[in-house]
């Protein structure tokens, strides 16, 4: 569980401008930009869930090629692998994915059509899930998304099958049972127990024939991407040269995708800051260390997002032995603070969290921190009342020995620090 002490809504901010210019990144030859029209920056007072402009398809001009950098070539082109944690693999793959659910902006989520006819709660003890599948929809290859994908995918993500090396079981540890319906087409899932996220778990991220055979899971996609249901698939990956292309899906179903292609080029978020100055990329995401550097070149666009920090109290040790010591800290820790230092760099404003369950702005969203509140005067009166004492020089003793609590910090972080 995260610890409430540390943690706090923070922000991912991105600038989009169409710019061009020499070539500071690895990758090839720069192709035309898509064209678009940078909005205004605007000051901020709370930040929304979503800040990037809107517009109907229709007033979408066609062509150009979208250039986006990762920081890095992922080990694995399969993000459910445990080589691709902590990539930028999923981000990269986003364009050639898609689900029987998208989110809102809001925080919600609805049908997506390209996917599914309709995702409906069949019972709620046990919790069950029907969907029924869009006909249309194929894998790359030209295959049929159907229940027996979900039914092979759900067996590779809930851990059961230690050959293969998958990177999170969250979620599909907590489905029962798949159940493949009437027809291909139609399935229920059936959770153990009820799950708020539900939504994330109900819909095949790979085909039957990738999640039945570990020699494909595991090795397979180090240089190619899994195969692709989504608007896009990846034309080409250049390891050596670090270079991505994604190039419009030929069996895509839905509505056509505006742009030409899109290219990702790997380079450290320095040189990507760089980079951007040097109109080479289009969008890319803001560091406070690059912050300076990437804004006065571009429009920042700032949305919410949720950045923690964890505080695990070790109650086997030195004062934290004591309950009251360990309860002390909570109303001790001014995590308005904390939370303003690592998005003052950004020029971004902050909000605490006070949900386990929802984030600022989603629907059903409570403030219920209150018993952790920032409270110097609570944490002073648990101390006293549990035998120590401030000496004159404002350091807390008790029975000889000063009240000193230490945190190991990340080297290098120093919004952490």
């Amino acid at each position: 569980m995260r610890s409430p002490l540390g943690t706090a809504a923070a922000l991912l901010l991105s600038g989009g401008l169409v710019l061009s210019g020499c070539s500071l990144l690895p990758g090839g030859d720069d192709p035309k930009s898509a064209d678009k029209t940078a909005p205004t920056e605007r000051k901020v007072v709370s930040l929304p869930s979503t800040a990037w402009v809107a517009a109907a398809g229709d007033r979408v001009a066609k062509g150009g090629t979208l250039r986006l950098a990762a920081a890095a070539v992922p080990r694995s082109f399969n993000p459910l692998h445990a080589d691709a944690a902590m990539s930028d693999a999923a981000d990269i793959l986003a364009p050639t994915a898609g689900g029987a659910v998208r989110l809102t902006g809001g925080g919600s989520w609805k049908v997506d059509p390209d996917y599914a006819e309709s995702v409906k709660i069949a019972d709620t003890n046990p919790l069950t899930i029907a969907v029924k599948l869009n006909r249309r929809a194929v894998w790359q290859g030209g295959t049929s998304i159907t229940g027996k994908d979900m039914v092979a995918f759900w067996k590779v993500q809930n851990g059961t099958d230690s050959d293969f090396d998958v990177s999170s079981t969250a979620g599909y540890e907590d489905i029962r049972d798949v159940r493949v319906g009437k027809d291909p087409f139609s399935y229920s899932v059936v959770f153990k127990k009820p799950i708020g996220d539900w939504p994330l778990f109900i819909y095949p991220h790979l085909p039957s024939n990738v999640s039945s055979s570990p020699e494909l899971f595991n090795k397979a996609f180090r240089k190619r991407a899994i195969p692709s249901n989504g608007p896009f698939i990846v034309s080409s990956i250049d390891t050596v040269r670090g270079a991505i292309v994604e190039k419009p899906n030929p069996r895509w179903w839905g509505t056509p995708p505006k742009l030409d292609g899109i290219t990702w080029r790997v380079a450290p978020p320095a040189t990507q800051a760089k980079a951007y100055v040097a109109r080479e990329l289009d969008a890319v995401k803001l560091q406070p260390e690059t912050y300076d550097t990437a804004k006065a070149s571009g429009t920042v666009q700032r949305a919410a997002g949720l950045e923690w920090t964890q505080i695990t109290l070790n109650g086997a040790r030195g004062p934290l032995r004591s309950v009251s010591v360990r309860r002390a800290v909570a109303p001790a820790v001014n995590r308005r603070v904390v939370a303003a230092q690592s998005a003052d760099a950004v020029g971004a404003p902050t909000e605490t969290l006070g949900s386990f369950t929802y984030l600022p702005g989603q629907r059903g969203y409570h403030d219920s921190s209150a018993s952790i509140a920032y409270d110097p005067a609570k944490s002073a009166r648990l101390l006293a009342d549990d035998g120590w004492v401030k000496g004159s020089d404002g350091v807390l003793t008790r029975k000889g020995k000063k009240l000193v609590l230490t945190m190991p910090v990340p080297d290098k972080t120093p919004t952490n620090t």
